[in-house]
């Protein structure tokens, strides 16, 4: 919500502490996101093998 400040701005507040309560705390999203980036990096250097070893040349 809205609220009007002294010099007659507007500043927005976003209040989410009802929903704390049904979210999960500490869910790992880091390690999620290492699984992903170790499994990109070993598509990319398959990837630089392919275009260097030219297999897909007709």
């Amino acid at each position: 919500f809205l609220i009007i400040k002294k010099n007659n701005s507007l500043y927005l507040i976003n209040n989410a502490q009802k929903y704390n309560k049904y979210s999960f705390k500490n869910a790992f999203i880091l390690l999620i996101s290492d699984e992903f980036s170790e499994k990109f990096a070993i598509y990319k250097i398959l990837l630089l093998l392919n275009f260097f070893s030219e297999y897909n040349q007709v």
